[in-house]
């Protein structure tokens, strides 16, 4: 299918009430705080430069207004896009980021319902548009392609591509980093990440 299309419905994800004693809603009420589990995604959650690396973003935004609902405190804990799930189980917090819902992620946590949807495609350098047009192209032996160990980015390469090396990073800005230090052919996520970051790297583009 084409990448440019490509879209998740995304939703916050709690650890199942079965594994703590007593619901998490019951957990964070009881306790007084809202403990929430988040890695980088542009524009969600992200250390912002431009204000004191303050936490910023819509997801942010979203358990700020939780947290007051719920007369609570928001305690932020920081962790990698491929331990997120891991770290409910281990009730390191109380609920993550909205991430895609996928099979594997809900055999394993709870899901609210969706409330937004995101696209995903493909970054390359504008040095190297005319090599790489889609996605098949750059799927040859001795390419790379960046993606976020254990997002849907990460599932969809692994099911895409069959002969490029699949680069797997902990966080985006060591994907994006990859990508200036051209450590990487190309790299992917969604397509609000690189609205956000992209405008500073006028040397990188999406692939149409």
């Amino acid at each position: 299918f084409a990448v440019a299309i490509l879209a998740f419905a995304a939703s916050f994800a709690v650890a199942p009430a079965m594994a703590q004693s007593g619901s998490a809603l019951d957990n964070i009420q009881s306790s007084g705080k809202l403990r929430v589990g988040w890695a980088t995604w542009w524009p969600y959650a992200y250390k912002d430069p431009d204000n004191n690396n303050q936490l910023n973003g819509v997801a942010i935004d979203v358990f700020k207004l939780m947290a007051k609902e719920l007369k609570t405190e928001v305690v932020w804990v920081e962790d990698s896009w491929g331990t997120l799930i891991a770290g409910l189980q281990a009730n390191k917090f109380d609920v993550t980021l909205p991430m895609g819902r996928t099979l594997e992620r809900a055999k394993a946590a709870t899901y609210a319902a969706p409330f937004l949807q995101f696209g995903s495609g493909i970054v390359i350098r504008k040095e190297d548009a005319a090599k790489y047009r889609s996605w098949q192209d750059l799927d040859k032996g001795g390419l790379k392609v960046a993606v976020a160990l254990g997002s849907t980015g990460d599932t969809f390469a692994s099911r895409k591509f069959a002969k490029a090396d699949v680069v797997r990073l902990r966080s985006e800005p060591e994907l994006l980093m990859s990508m200036v230090t051209k450590k990487v052919n190309a790299w992917h996520s969604t397509y609000g990440a690189f609205q956000k970051i992209l405008p500073k790297h006028p040397d990188l583009m999406i692939m149409p």
